[in-house]
C-alpha cells in the first residue's frame, strides 16, 4: 500500500491521538467481520509505529477463517501478528503507510517484549514474516554489541576516520556536552591524535561500524 495524508486540520496533533488513529487501522474492523481485533501492544520507534494485534473469532464463529495466513492459533482460535506503519509530518500534514509483518518491511526496530506476543509462524507458508522477526533480533544484538561510551573514554580506530572538510584521526576522547543548562548531556568526541583538537560528533553505529574500541576508559586512573 502506498501513503495515505491527512490535511492540517485533520492530523492528529498529539501522541495520543496518533496512537489512537494507528490502532483504529487495526481495530476498526466491519461490524459483519466474523472475527474480533484487539491492539495488545503499540509502540513508537522514531517515526515508526510498530503493534501486536490479536484477531479472535467472535463467539459462536469459532470455524470462521481468520485473514491471516502462516499463523499457528491458539486454542481459542486467535493469532498475533505485527503491525508497522510509517508516520511522516510535513507542512502541518501526517500521513502513514500501514504494513504487516507478512510484507517483509525494512524497518525491524520493534521493541523485543513486542516479538514475545506474537503468535508462533508455520514455517512452509509464512517466510516473509519470520524474517522480519530474525531482522527484529538482529537489529537488538548489535544494539548490545555497540560500545557502551562514557565521558572520558578514549575510542581508537585501526584506520583513521575521515570527516566532512578532510579531517582525518584514529583516537578520540569522548566528553558530555550540553547545549543549555539543564538539558540532557549529548556525546561529543576530541580528536587526540591531530595537531590541534577538533571536536566531531559519531554515533555509536558508526563507532560500532568502523570497528571502534574503547582502549581507555573514564575509570582508569
Amino acid at each position: 500500500m502506498g501513503w495515505t495524508t491527512y490535511a492540517a486540520y485533520r492530523s492528529p496533533k498529539t501522541r495520543e491521538e496518533e496512537r489512537h488513529e494507528i490502532v483504529d487501522l487495526y481495530t476498526d474492523l466491519a461490524l459483519d467481520a466474523p472475527y474480533a481485533a484487539e491492539c495488545l501492544m503499540a509502540s513508537k520507534v522514531g517515526s515508526t509505529w510498530y503493534l501486536a494485534i490479536r484477531l479472535a473469532p467472535k463467539p459462536g464463529r469459532q470455524a470462521a477463517e481468520l485473514p491471516m495466513r502462516g499463523y499457528v492459533p491458539d486454542a481459542a482460535g486467535a493469532i498475533v501478528y505485527a503491525g508497522i506503519v510509517l508516520t511522516s509530518r510535513r507542512d502541518g500534514e501526517w500521513g502513514y503507510k500501514d504494513m504487516c509483518e507478512t510484507m517483509g518491511p525494512h524497518e525491524a526496530a520493534a521493541p523485543l517484549k513486542l516479538l514475545d506476543l506474537l503468535s508462533p509462524l508455520d514455517p512452509e507458508v509464512e517466510t516473509y514474516a519470520a524474517a522480519w522477526r530474525d531482522r527484529v533480533a538482529a537489529h537488538h544484538a548489535a544494539r548490545r554489541a555497540r560500545p557502551k561510551v562514557r565521558p572520558g573514554d578514549v575510542i581508537e580506530f585501526d584506520e583513521p576516520i575521515e570527516f566532512t572538510g578532510g579531517l582525518k584521526a584514529r583516537r578520540f576522547r569522548a566528553y558530555a556536552y550540553r547545549r543549555h543548562s539543564g538539558t540532557r548531556a549529548r556525546i561529543l568526541y576530541e580528536t587526540l591524535d591531530t595537531r590541534h583538537a577538533h571536536t566531531v560528533r559519531m554515533s555509536a553505529e558508526a563507532i560500532q561500524d568502523r570497528g571502534g574500541r574503547i582502549v581507555a576508559d573514564a575509570a582508569d586512573p
